[in-house]
C-alpha cells in the first residue's frame, strides 16, 4: 500500500495532488504525504529518496481511512486520470463492477479493462471492423471518439516494458500512436506495491498527474472471475441429458471467440466477412453446453465473465443482449475418453508405405484453420488433411496436449478415409527414411517417411 499520512481524501480536493519527483512525494494541498514505492527517510536528500523508488514499507497507522465504495466510485466520476492501488483480485472486480454500473443504462459498452497493450487492438479501441451489406469498413476506435469511455489500463499484469509502451496513454495530456485521445475519455491506471517497485523515475513523472485513490474495504467483496465462472456455468452433472444441437465445443483456444461471440472468417467462396456467434442468436429459455473450453485462458474467462457481469457484449459495432432466461453449462471430455476414441480411431502400421509424423512441432500446424490459397484468398482448410496430402498414413509420434489431441481426433474425421491413423507413441517404429515437403500455404515443413519395425 501507499504511504499516506494527515488527512483523509474525503477531507480533501485530489485534483491537487502534485508529484515532486525530486523529492519522491506526492501532496495534497500540503497536508497528505504520498511516497510511490518509498519509505521515505527524513533526512535523505532529495535525489537519494527518488533513487531508492524500491524501498518500501507501509506503517499500519499511515494506512488511509476506509471509505465507501459509493464515495470513491462517485469521486471517480469526475476525475478523467486517477491511480488506484490495489492489493487483490477482489478489489479489481469491486472497483470494475461499480465502474461498469455508471453506465449500465447505456446499451454499449463503457468501462474497457486492458490487461496487456494488446487488448486496446484486440478490444477495438484503436479502430475497428464493421460488416455491411456484404462489405467491411474500417472505422475509427473509440479511443479516439468524444463519447464517455474508461479505460483501465491494468499495470499491475503488465511488464515493465509493456508499461514503457503504454508513455504516451499514460501522459497528460494523452495520446495512443502519436494521435490525440478523446477529451472525454477517463484513464483509470491500477497499481500495487510489487508493481510501484518495478516502474522507473519515467513512468512516475506520467503518473504525477493521476489522481491518487485507494479501494476500501467492503462488507461483500466482488466475485473473481473463476468463482463467477464456476457459479454462473456450472458443470453439468452425469446422467443429466442435452440436446447436440445445444453443445458448443470450444477446446480450441480460438474457438470460443468465433463460436460464442462471432468475428471475421472466410466464407464458402473465400471471402471474409462477419459471422455471429451463438450469443448473438441464442432464444430465450435455451440451454447451452460448452464443451471442452480452454477454461485456464485468461481471454476466454476475462470474455465470458464480462459478458456475464454486463449482461451483454459488443459485436461487428453493435450490443448483443443476452436472454436473462439463457442456462450455460460445462462439459469436458475426460483423458481417459480420449484415450479410448483414439484407440478405436487408429489401425495398424503398413510396412514399406509413406507417413506425415505428427509429434509436438506440429501443435501450431493443428491449430491453424485459414491458409492463403495460390491466388492469395484466405480460405478455411483442415491443416491434418493438408499434412496428410500424399501419404496413405498418419502416425503419432509424441503425447499430444488434450486440447490438441481434441482437435486431432475431430480432423481425422473429417478426412479421406482410406487414410490411416498410427499411434506410435511408444516410438516402437524406427525412422528409415525423410522426405521433405511443403504444406500448403506453410512454411513449415512436414515429414514424409518409410519406417520399419
Amino acid at each position: 500500500m501507499p504511504c499516506l499520512s494527515g488527512q483523509s481524501f474525503d477531507q480533501e480536493d485530489e485534483s491537487k495532488a502534485v508529484f515532486d519527483m525530486d523529492s519522491g512525494i506526492t501532496s495534497i494541498q500540503g497536508n497528505i504525504q504520498y511516497s510511490p514505492g518509498v519509505q521515505v527517510n527524513q533526512a535523505a536528500s532529495p535525489a537519494s529518496r527518488s533513487d531508492r523508488l524500491d524501498e518500501v514499507t507501509t506503517p499500519a497507522a499511515a494506512k488511509p481511512a476506509s471509505r465507501s465504495l459509493k464515495s470513491l466510485i462517485n469521486s471517480l466520476r469526475h476525475k478523467l486520470r486517477t491511480l488506484v492501488f490495489i492489493e487483490n483480485d477482489s478489489d479489481r472486480q469491486t472497483l470494475l463492477d461499480n465502474l461498469r454500473n455508471q453506465y449500465k443504462s447505456q446499451n454499449q459498452k463503457n468501462v474497457f479493462y486492458i490487461s496487456s497493450p494488446a487488448q486496446l487492438e484486440d478490444q477495438r479501441l484503436v479502430h475497428t471492423l464493421i460488416s455491411e451489406n456484404g462489405s467491411i469498413r474500417k472505422e475509427t476506435g473509440r479511443l479516439y471518439k468524444q463519447e464517455p469511455v474508461t479505460v483501465v489500463l491494468d499495470l499491475t499484469t503488465m511488464t515493465a516494458g509493456q508499461i514503457a509502451g503504454l508513455n504516451e496513454l499514460l501522459a497528460v495530456p494523452s495520446k495512443f500512436r502519436g494521435k490525440p485521445i478523446g477529451k472525454n475519455i477517463r484513464i483509470v491506471a491500477l497499481m500495487d506495491d510489487s508493481t510501484g517497485r518495478m516502474v522507473g523515475p519515467d513512468c512516475w513523472r506520467r503518473l504525477k498527474r493521476f489522481n491518487l485513490k485507494s479501494v476500501p474495504v467492503t462488507p461483500s467483496p466482488a466475485t473473481d472471475n473463476n468463482a463467477l465462472l464456476q457459479s454462473k456455468i456450472p458443470v453439468l452433472s452425469e446422467g443429466n441429458s442435452y440436446h447436440e444441437e445445444s453443445v458448443i465445443e470450444c477446446f480450441d483456444n480460438d474457438d470460443f471467440q468465433e463460436k460464442l461471440f462471432g468475428g471475421f472468417a472466410p466464407d464458402e467462396k473465400g471471402e471474409v466477412r462477419y459471422i455471429d456467434g451463438i450469443m448473438a442468436t441464442v432464444k430465450e429459455n435455451r440451454q447451452l453446453v460448452i464443451k471442452d473450453a480452454p477454461w485456464d485462458n485468461p481471454a476466454l474467462t476475462e470474455k465470458l465473465s464480462e459478458a456475464l457481469r454486463c449482461g451483454g457484449y459488443e459485436a461487428n459495432g453493435q450490443w448483443i443482449s443476452l436472454p436473462p432466461s439463457l442456462k450455460l453449462f460445462r462439459v469436458n471430455s475426460s483423458h481417459e475418453c480420449m484415450e479410448a476414441e483414439l484407440k478405436a480411431l487408429t489401425g495398424e502400421y503398413i510396412p514399406n508405405s509413406t507417413y506425415a509424423l505428427i509429434d509436438k512441432s506440429k501443435i501450431e500446424l493443428l491449430h491453424n484453420k485459414t491458409v492463403l490459397d495460390d491466388n492469395g484468398n484466405v480460405i478455411s482448410y483442415n491443416p491434418l488433411e493438408e499434412l496428410a496430402k500424399g501419404c496413405k498414413q498418419l502416425i503419432i509420434r509424441d503425447n499430444l496436449p488434450d486440447n490438441t489431441l481434441r482437435l486431432l481426433l475431430k480432423q481425422f474425421k473429417t478426412i479421406n478415409k482410406d487414410i490411416v491413423l498410427v499411434d506410435d507413441r511408444q516410438k516402437k517404429l524406427t525412422p528409415k527414411k525423410i522426405i521433405p515437403f511443403t504444406a500448403r500455404g506453410r512454411s513449415q515443413l512436414a515429414q514424409v517417411c518409410m519406417f520399419e519395425v
